[in-house]
């Protein structure tokens, strides 16, 4: 009975902080998402800036959206899943014991 107790007390410590993680997550997810754009500042024409360093420098920004990208999509987006996936087998295993 002790041990069932223990594990149910642990179990709700995990969800608690992995439900704390993802809340920092997914509010660092939309602070980046808003960050995003300013990548793409101040807006460079030809008019303003040209030659092989606006050149240069559009490449650079592409990459940094590139990343942005990435990060968002794929790395953050992977991580709070995971994290969703593991409160719910953790949520699982309480109703089992």
């Amino acid at each position: 009975m002790l041990i069932c107790i223990l594990k149910l007390k642990q179990a709700h410590e995990e969800i608690q902080q992995l439900t704390a993680s993802k809340n920092t997550l997914t509010e660092v997810k939309g602070e980046l998402e808003r960050a995003k754009e300013k990548v793409k500042e101040p807006e460079l024409t030809s008019a303003t800036w040209s030659g092989s360093l606006a050149v240069g420098f559009e490449d650079i920004r592409t990459t940094m959206l590139e990343e942005y990208d990435d990060l968002l999509t794929r790395q953050l987006t992977d991580a709070i899943a995971t994290i969703e996936a593991k409160i719910t087998a953790l949520q699982s295993n309480i109703k089992v014991i």
